[in-house]
């Protein structure tokens, strides 16, 4: 294996490279490469296609070859085959989309793309990709993107080598106002384009919930719901805002009308309040919360479950489920001094107003009190 390894270092990258350095050069340069050294386009493509030729045989008559290609070579056979194809040579289209699409990993195969694009980080300085290039790969990464668990797979990609691209505003800006665009590719007649921002949001609500990198893109999934509220505010609306805060307006309305809710604390709830932290703590300070005026209407029944919360949290006597009461009141008071701070209020004035119209409706709390106790009690012990 090390001698094909050696064989594909030399051969396959000098193969594979050439268009992809000729489409960089200059005018003058490229004639000279041209004159000199590739004779023709007829020439590049048979030596193209018989690179790629040869390596679909390899990899067929031997797995271990396969993984060779699969793990040190994938950016050689990417940029082989996507040459080949943009000189309108399709006979390995078929066995080069099958096997990325199916016997590569999608998450290695974004990060690959990603790479072959433009560097992730600020220390890697590469030529630029020619813009056919990055077109092509920017098109297989938006299929893959639309993909269910497709913005799973991205966030592992990009955070291959670690987090520090999310901690820098242009990049992950720029990165949300990519995601919130439909792909040009998507026709009118594609149901995919109807529903492209559904998609979207859908997919960030769970990402948030369920990966365990979550936290760490909190900034870039702020940033997109922003920019997806920005091109289509209704989806937003009801993909966002609704999803987000109904289940909490039905325990608000059942709290304020003293009836029982059998349900008690569900997945739901919890879910929702997840995701509404890393919406709170991804979104910078200066931005208005797009749910906000919602928001400050479930705002006494949060406020409510607070004090209650600290209440429950004094009762209790295990440690561990003490520390997980504290948690969830830290929590609580983020999201509350959130809503204080947002830029929705003009002044500490309107601040003090809306507090002080909260104080005139804390009666309204008072006889529910021992519902929002009972609520608090049942999260602080789960």
């Amino acid at each position: 294996m090390s001698s094909c390894e050696s064989f594909f270092s030399f051969q396959l990258r000098n193969a594979a490279q050439t268009l992809l350095r000729l489409s960089t050069c200059c005018h003058q340069i490229k004639q000279l490469i041209a004159t000199k050294f590739l004779g023709d386009f007829i020439a590049l493509n048979e030596q193209l296609l018989n690179a790629a030729q040869t390596l679909l045989r390899l990899s067929t008559c031997c797995h271990q070859i396969k993984q060779l290609i699969a793990t040190k070579f994938l950016g050689d056979f990417i940029a082989l085959n996507e040459q080949l194809l943009n000189l309108n040579e399709t006979v390995m289209k078929q066995h080069y989309e099958a096997f990325i699409l199916h016997d590569i990993c999608r998450s290695d195969l974004m990060y690959q793309f990603v790479s072959m694009m433009n560097p992730l980080s600020v220390a890697r300085k590469k030529m630029a990709s020619p813009r056919w290039f990055t077109m092509s790969l920017g098109r297989r990464m938006s299929e893959m993107v639309m993909e269910a668990n497709g913005l799973a797979n991205l966030t592992t990609a990009l955070l291959h080598e670690g987090d520090a691209n999310f901690e820098n505003s242009k990049f992950v800006q720029l990165l949300a106002d990519v995601i919130s665009r439909r792909p040009q590719f998507l026709d009118q007649g594609d149901t995919r384009r109807a529903l492209y921002h559904v998609n979207i949001l859908k997919q960030f609500i769970n990402l948030m919930q369920r990966h365990p990198a979550a936290a760490k893109i909190a900034s870039w999934f702020a940033a997109s719901v922003e920019a997806i509220a920005a091109v289509v505010p209704q989806t937003a609306a009801v993909c966002f805002t609704d999803k987000l805060l109904h289940p909490w307006e039905i325990l608000f309305d059942r709290n304020g009308k003293m009836q029982l809710w059998e349900e008690g604390w569900n997945r739901r709830l919890d879910d929702s309040f997840q995701v509404l932290l890393f919406y709170v703590r991804g979104l910078s300070p200066a931005t208005s919360m797009q749910p906000v005026c919602r928001m400050k209407k479930l705002f006494p029944l949060w406020l409510s479950m607070l004090g209650s919360a600290l209440y429950a949290s004094e009762q209790i006597t295990d440690i561990g489920r003490s520390s997980a009461c504290k948690l969830f009141t830290g929590d609580l008071s983020q999201l509350l001094k959130r809503i204080l701070m947002d830029p929705i209020f003009d002044s500490d004035v309107q601040r003090v107003a809306f507090l002080s119209d909260y104080r005139l409706r804390q009666n309204e709390f008072e006889y529910q009190n021992e519902f929002v106790r009972f609520r608090s009690h049942e999260i602080c012990a789960n």
